[in-house]
């Protein structure tokens, strides 16, 4: 059996916690808050309009590296994958690899 100097007794519980009023209105306001820019404002290119785009912004881009690896593996089995590679039938089972691939990542 316990010793009974170690029980509390219901009514000794601390009290719950509770904010001054002073505090609550505080927190009110800082919700109430809005930024009138946003913390982190965007880039811009400081380009003329009607310019084109040098070859080092594009590759700079990251969908620059993602668009060579595409092309470059394309280019590979076209040309070592023979004339089925190429021929509707074999567009059309890559495709669907790819297809059910990009449904797979896509969550």
């Amino acid at each position: 059996m316990p010793d009974p100097g170690l029980l509390l007794p219901v009514r000794h519980r601390a009290p719950t916690p509770r904010l001054a009023p002073a505090l609550q209105t505080k927190v009110v306001d800082l919700m109430s808050v809005q930024l009138s820019e946003p913390a982190h404002p965007t880039p811009t290119l400081a380009r003329a309009p009607g310019t084109r785009a040098s070859l080092g912004e594009l590759a700079r881009r990251p969908e620059t590296g993602a668009l060579i690896g595409t092309l470059s593996v394309f280019v590979f089995f076209a040309i070592f994958g023979g004339s089925k590679f190429l021929s509707s039938g074999g567009s059309a089972g890559w495709l669907n690899v790819a297809a059910e691939l990009g449904i797979i990542a896509i969550p």
